[in-house]
């Protein structure tokens, strides 16, 4: 670059160059007499406009001028270019300055330089090396014309105005990196998540745990109200109108909500934990409900379980010598029955609390026993409480000794409540005392340990559970009374304290193996409850419920275990009952909907094969040529209704493989309209409104218009006097970034439909028309076209008001295909441009006959051959074969298939092409290269066009 000092102004500088600030100067000075533009004083008005603009703007600016693309910007643009391009970027072509860019923004510049419009580009990316390191840069720009009479095209060069976007670009980026995380996060959540917009609570998420709670994969794009009506009168569709009017968050807490799954099922009553919060958008208005929460049926029947097992032991407690307590330590409150209260010197009917009870200690004993309960209710120690102390009565004075023991149970790594066993051995103590003054002899030790054992066997006695304690070597030391009873019941032996458990089963290894597999796990140290079967079938054999424990000494070491049993079984043959039922309604429920396909399917081939056979059994007899003509034409329409049937049959089925393209809905609505004339009568009326800006959509385009017509039908036998057909069409962009859709509705005015018809009208060959005026699978195939598609199909309805059929199809960004030129319609433009040789492959002989007929009347030489062996056969004998011509199933060892694979490794630009009147066998065409497929049906057109198609691209 060439300077003439720092040029300031003066009274010779031109108007245009006044100004600017650094950039400004830099103009001045620069020696534009090295450059093709020449001094500024010749410099065009359009460029000194563009120049005088350009310094005096604010904005980010840049102009190209000339052949060169000589390069001028201001000085808000130079903060952008890094020291790479400024100053030394002024006045130098612009091919050179932008070289690392130039295949981004030349065509932009060539466009408008040679007449061509305007540019505009918004968070482009145009990356750009400065600051010494290639950046990823976002721009948000136009390229204008700057007009010039005397250069090419009318245009002397290019006006930029330009942003720098990067960090908003980046920024927005985050945001929605962000928002995808918290949707990974709820996807996976444990517990269900709904999310609701708008005042009708359009859905727009459900997590993985919501489908499998309430069976929800279709509710996307709904209302909740249309998605989920089986809770309807509940009250939970006005609590959320409540949430969303006055922003209040609802909570519920083991709410009973009655509800189906999905159509058919039973109702199902469960109780929920769950929460309803509005949502905000960025102006703080209530946007939508977010709605999170969990199914409690099980934990709030395990609870009332618990409440009643707790309530049984309450009893037993009250009933016992023993005396229980229970320290709730999240409310801090205490439970004593009787038994314990005595022990404290405390009446029955008194409230107790924990200040009763350190209270009643003797002061002696009270900093060691604070202690041990401390410890057992630290969860870093969680220490057994066994303890021996001494109490001072609260109202009578008394002292006593009482024996303790207990245990902490935790939930979260906190202690909740303390629980434990009490014994008044206030006897026990001054017998001790006593025997230890007569040196403790053996007959008073004994006469103390025959009372406890006596104590043991009273509260073991006092339940109605089956309750057993062993020796580490499976020897009994306590049964009760319904354990023996039960024992001899389902093994004809009667055990007693002391008897070896195994050693009663001696005789009967298998039994035996089955006692020993649980009891071995808790002698072995285990605590757990499991569900088992036991008994000799010879006597009885019963399920059991059975709660294994650890007993250990007063030093904590085991010595044992015991049980606590209880028979289950005819709680268990309840539920077998119970899953036997549903199973067999399930089996006739499949049996029903087989005989309604069935049966559908036999009457509508049953027709069209009356209209096939009786016209063969006419056409010969003599006879008019109209007469003739019009047998052939009603066989024709006959054979033409079964292949769409088929093909209603195997979309409903989805065993049709779509062959979906990019598809221009609006001009595949005008190319119909002359079909739906032809289809629809004189008084029904036909109005289409379509969006201006309507989305292509990707879908195969001739079951597309097989929807169309069978909706249109449809509408127009729901108005036998006659009315409007309405086909709307508009875009349905998706908030949740899964993918846009277009929402095609057809709706009538006519009759409408019930609740109840309306509830089957996807069911398979149901129909509300009379015999032989519709099969039933119209909106089977509509339902079935949809769900391929990767969309969804719904009907609204209104007695008397009329039907609405509205599909999302999913939305391309690729551009449908121009229309195809007209089709050839002379047969004698579809014949073989010369004798082209074609191997058949078909092993049915009446279908090989006819298309071996087809062939020749195209002008092709045919080989057949019956199946894929000999067809390779045939090719290593005679290598003069053009085409082969395959069914894909046959009989052997390999199918049609598999065929063309082997043909294609063979010989690679042999082509090849498949049929099969069961789509489920055929492949697509692109899965094997030079491979098409032929569905059957076909006409000799249909044929002759698709070996055209093959043979004119080899």
């Amino acid at each position: 670059m060439m300077l003439q000092g720092d040029a300031p102004t003066g009274p010779n500088t031109p108007n245009f160059l006044r100004g600017g600030g650094e950039m400004g100067a830099l103009i001045r000075a620069f020696d534009w007499n090295t450059t093709s533009l020449g001094p500024p004083a010749g410099w065009p008005q359009s460029l000194r406009t563009a120049i005088r603009f350009l310094l005096n703007s604010g904005h980010p600016m840049y102009v190209w001028w000339g052949p060169d693309l000589l390069s001028f910007y201001n000085d808000a643009y130079s903060q952008s270019i890094g020291p790479e391009r400024h100053p030394g970027s002024l006045g130098r072509p612009g091919r050179e300055v932008w070289a690392e860019i130039w295949d981004i923004i030349g065509p932009q510049i060539d466009q408008v330089m040679s007449g061509g419009p305007p540019t505009w580009h918004e968070n482009a990316l145009v990356p750009i090396t400065r600051n010494g390191a290639r950046e990823d840069v976002y721009w948000t720009y136009s390229y204008g014309p700057i007009d010039d009479d005397d250069a090419p095209h009318g245009v002397g060069g290019v006006l930029v105005q330009c942003t720098e976007t990067t960090s908003s670009v980046l920024a927005q980026r985050s945001r929605a990196d962000e928002t995808e995380r918290q949707r990974r996060l709820f996807q996976q959540a444990p517990g269900f998540v709904i999310i609701m917009r708008g005042p009708d609570h359009i859905v727009d998420f459900v997590n993985d745990a919501h489908r499998r709670v309430f069976g929800s994969d279709s509710w996307l794009g709904k209302s909740i109200r249309e998605a989920f009506p089986s809770i309807e009168g509940q009250g939970y569709f006005e609590e959320l109108d409540e949430v969303y009017s006055t922003g209040t968050i609802y909570q519920a807490h083991q709410a009973p909500v009655t509800y189906q799954r999905a159509p058919g099922e039973p109702m199902q009553a469960r109780f929920m934990n769950f929460i309803y919060a509005p949502v905000f958008d960025d102006q703080g208005q209530i946007s939508g409900i977010f709605c999170d929460g969990y199914d409690v049926t099980d934990g709030k029947a395990a609870t009332e379980a618990l409440e009643r097992s707790e309530q049984q032991l309450r009893l037993v407690v009250e009933a016992s010598e023993i005396g229980f307590w229970d320290v709730d330590m999240v409310q801090d409150l205490l439970y004593w029955p009787p038994q314990t209260k005595a022990m404290f010197g405390i009446s029955p009917a008194a409230f107790v609390s924990l200040t009763d009870f350190y209270a009643g200690l003797h002061p002696e004993d009270r900093p060691a026993i604070t202690a041990a309960f401390t410890a057992a209710a630290d969860p870093t120690q969680r220490a057994l409480y066994d303890v021996e102390s001494r109490t001072i009565g609260k109202e009578d004075g008394v002292e006593r000794w009482v024996a303790a023991k207990g245990r902490g149970l935790f939930e979260a790594n906190r202690c909740v409540r303390v629980v434990g066993t009490a014994i008044d051995v206030t006897a026990r103590k001054h017998a001790e005392a006593a025997l230890r003054d007569l040196n403790e002899t053996l007959e008073q030790r004994v006469a103390a340990a025959l009372q406890e054992r006596k104590v043991l066997a009273d509260v073991v006695e006092s339940t109605d559970a089956l309750i057993l304690v062993a020796d580490l070597d499976y020897r009994y030391l306590a049964i009760n009374r319904a354990s023996a009873d039960e024992f001899e019941q389902v093994y004809g032996v009667r055990p007693k304290v002391g008897d070896n458990m195994l050693d009663l089963l001696a005789d009967r290894p298998n039994h035996q193996a089955e006692v020993r597999s649980l009891w071995s796990r808790a002698l072995a140290g285990e605590a757990f409850t499991t569900i088992h079967e036991f008994g000799d079938p010879a006597f009885d054999r019963r399920a059991y419920e059975i709660k294994f424990n650890i007993l250990r000494d007063r030093d904590g070491r085991q010595i044992g275990a015991f049980q606590f049993v209880y028979d289950v079984s005819d709680r268990l043959r309840d539920q077998a009952r119970l899953a036997e039922a549903e199973f067999q309604l399930r089996q006739n429920q499949k049996i029903e909907a087989i005989g309604q396909l069935t049966g559908g399917v036999a009457h509508d081939f049953n027709n069209l094969l009356m209209v096939i056979l009786g016209g063969l059994s006419m056409v010969d007899r003599p006879g008019a040529p109209e007469r003739r003509q019009r047998i052939l034409d009603g066989m024709r329409q006959a054979a033409e209704r079964g292949a769409s049937l088929s093909r209603q049959l195997l979309a409903f089925a989805r065993r049709q493989p779509l062959k979906a393209e990019p598809v221009d809905l609006r001009q595949q609505l005008a190319g119909m309209r002359d079909l739906l004339d032809r289809a629809l009568r004189g008084d029904v009326h036909v109005e289409t409104v379509l969006a201006d800006d309507l989305w292509a959509i990707q879908v195969d385009p001739a079951e597309l218009e097989l929807v169309l017509l069978n909706l249109c039908v449809n509408a127009r036998d729901a108005m036998p006097e006659g009315g409007t057909i309405s086909i709307v069409a508009e875009n349905a962009p998706r908030a949740d970034g899964q993918g846009d859709f277009v929402r095609l509705t057809v709706r009538d005015t006519g009759v409408g439909m019930a609740k109840e018809v309306l509830a089957r009208v996807f069911e398979p060959f149901f129909t509300t028309k009379e015999i032989g005026k519709g099969s039933g699978l119209g909106l089977p195939q509509v339902y079935g076209f949809a769900e391929q598609s990767g969309g969804s199909v719904s009907v609204d309805s209104t007695v008397g008001r009329g039907t609405a059929v509205t599909l999302l199809l999913p939305r391309t960004l690729e551009a449908p295909a121009a229309s195809a030129a007209a089709a050839i319609t002379s047969l004698e433009g579809l014949r073989a441009p010369t004798a082209e040789a074609v191997l058949l492959v078909e092993d049915d002989d009446e279908v090989a006959a006819l298309v071996c007929e087809m062939l020749r009347e195209l002008g092709y030489v045919v080989t057949r051959v019956s199946g894929a062996e000999s067809a390779l056969g045939a090719m290593a004998n005679d290598r003069a074969i053009d085409l082969v011509f395959s069914d894909i199933m046959m009989p052997g060892a390999m199918n049609g298939v598999q065929l063309a694979q082997e043909i294609r490794r063979r010989r690679p630009g042999l082509p090849v092409l498949l049929t099969s009147g069961y789509a489920e066998a055929a492949i697509r065409e692109t899965e094997i290269e030079g491979v098409a497929v032929l569905p059957k049906p076909y006409d000799i057109d249909t044929l002759a066009r698709r070996l055209l198609d093959l043979l004119g691209a080899t």
